[in-house]
Formats: structure tokens, sequence, C-alpha cells
């Protein structure tokens, strides 16, 4: 099986630290849909990566490694409140730059999984 590697962009910063636990386990559970049910791709989630490090570096650096991570992608998942994530925007306009596919929701990602796969309901 080639996997293709899908970044789940979903807002990590919350002005309280349950916020970001909270953000990081909506990560969580948007990656475990995405192995679920989306045979094919296999979820990037920068989120968990550096969970509650913020305070090691400079805002700075997590974007310059979330944005490297996102340049080694195939493709982006904005999930969650991403309009509402400084953070997501960019990341939506990088791969709008990269021209690699950007999906909205699950259900974008289950139908290109299943087109790939050659399935017979992929016209969908």
């Amino acid at each position: 099986m080639n996997l293709r590697l899908l970044y789940i962009a979903a807002p990590y910063s919350a002005p309280t630290m349950k916020g970001v636990g909270n953000n990081i386990c909506f990560a969580w559970d948007v990656a475990v849909d995405v192995i679920t049910q989306c045979p094919g791709f296999f979820p990037v989630v920068p989120q968990a990566s550096t969970a509650h490090m913020e305070n090691c570096a400079p805002v700075e650096y997590f974007y310059e490694g979330t944005a490297e991570l996102l340049r080694r992608c195939d493709a982006v998942l904005m999930a969650g409140n991403w309009k509402e994530s400084k953070g997501c925007v960019n990341e939506r306009c990088m791969a709008m730059i990269l021209k690699m596919p950007i999906y909205y929701a699950i259900e974008e990602v289950k139908n290109a999984a299943k087109k790939e796969e050659g399935g017979d309901d992929a016209q969908g």
C-alpha cells in the first residue's frame, strides 16, 4: 500500500491550557477518522507532535516546523474552526501555492480514497 500523507490543519492555540488540550484531542479524533475511514491516507498531526511545548521556543519556530511538515505531505485536511486560526489560514495558503489537494471535510478525503482505490461508488 502506498500511503499518502494527509496534513491535519486544525487549531492548536487557545486562551487556556484546557482549550489547547481540547484542540489536541480534536486533532487526534480527526486522525482516527482518517485512519479508520480513508484507506490510502496517513494522518500527520502537528498538534500532537509538539503538544504542550509552546513555552520551549518562540511561536515562529513552530510555524516553521509545521510548514516543513506540510511541504512534505501530499494533501491537507482543513478541520474544526480552522478559519479562526492564523496558523491554519497560513497553512491553507501554503497548500494552495504548492497546488496540493485541500479537503474541507472527512467525506471529501473518503471520496478521494475511493477514487484512488477504483471503487464502484467513486463517482459519487
